[in-house]
């Protein structure tokens, strides 16, 4: 249990900054292939990069589409998942394979 709180807390100190940095609304939707699991997202903007916090509001799994205004077209990083998606005219898609399962997703440069 010790060893589990002390990576949390880890995790929080060093994504502390993008934590602390603006939140980004209404530049991100989504929509999941099984509507009884919606997923939600929190978006921040911090240091160039959008940061997109993103949680299964439901027991369940799906597939969710995010599309992500103004953006065009390369990768997104999953933070900590050592995971790339491709994002193509500013549109990923992403597996929700647990019950509120959360992931975090890096969109870096311009345009993001």
């Amino acid at each position: 249990m010790r060893v589990a709180v002390a990576e949390v807390n880890a995790r929080i100190q060093r994504l502390a900054p993008v934590l602390n940095s603006e939140t980004v609304a209404d530049r991100v939707t989504t929509t999941s292939d099984d509507e009884s699991v919606p997923v939600d997202v929190l978006v921040k903007s911090q240091g160039g990069d959008m940061w997109v916090f993103a949680t299964a509001m439901r027991t369940g799994v799906t597939t969710t589409t995010f599309t992500v205004t103004g953006a065009g077209s390369g990768s997104v990083e999953v933070v900590d998942e050592g995971r790339v998606l491709k994002l193509t005219d500013g549109v990923f898609r992403d597996d929700f394979a647990a019950d509120y399962a959360v992931h975090i997703y890096r969109i870096s440069g311009p345009g993001n």
